[in-house]
């Protein structure tokens, strides 16, 4: 048996809606334009940007979905959780990793067309990951408008068996 992984991006002529939504269990590796997301180090809660080859073969960018109705909650191979922090101050509402208690471990994806944007609610507002990149202190911002929510295309992992045939006599 040869098992072969390849990282396709979903919603295209080839795939079906399925695989256009998070399923529940399933590892994405996520992209955006400035490259993938994974966390810098499997002890920091620093997010970066890696390229497509980083991606696949990193536990730090392959994050698996945990799917409870609308909500998702992503987790990396170093069990660091993609995550919402909420301050009083505006400055202080960032996306971050975590494997700690934080305000929010889960999202709201929104489909965007070409992907997802994902939000946490407080107090009644929608808090998009924002499209401002990943800044100094190694977290993404949010901000309150969907416009400018950070677009992220889930990389579904897809596995080929090809089981080979016995040719002679096998026992």
């Amino acid at each position: 048996v040869v098992v072969k992984l390849t990282f396709l991006p979903p919603c295209t002529a080839k795939f079906t809606a399925d695989t256009c939504v998070f399923i529940n269990g399933e590892s994405y590796i996520l992209k955006h334009s400035n490259g993938y997301l994974s966390t810098a180090s499997a002890s920091g809660s620093t997010l970066k940007w890696v390229d497509e080859a980083t991606a696949q073969a990193s536990p730090l960018a392959l994050w698996t979905a945990t799917v409870s109705g609308g909500k998702v909650k992503l987790t990396n191979g170093a069990g660091q959780i993609l995550t919402f922090n909420y301050g009083n101050n505006s400055n202080s509402r960032y996306f971050y990793a975590t494997t700690g208690s934080s305000s929010y471990q889960s999202f709201t994806p929104v489909d965007a067309g070409s992907g997802f944007r994902f939000y946490a609610t407080r107090s009644y507002r929608n808090y998009y990951m924002a499209s401002s990149g990943i800044n100094s202190s190694g977290r993404i911002p949010s901000t309150t408008s969907s416009s400018s929510g950070l677009i992220l295309t889930p990389m579904e992992k897809i596995t080929e068996t090809d089981i080979q045939p016995v040719q002679d006599w096998a026992y």
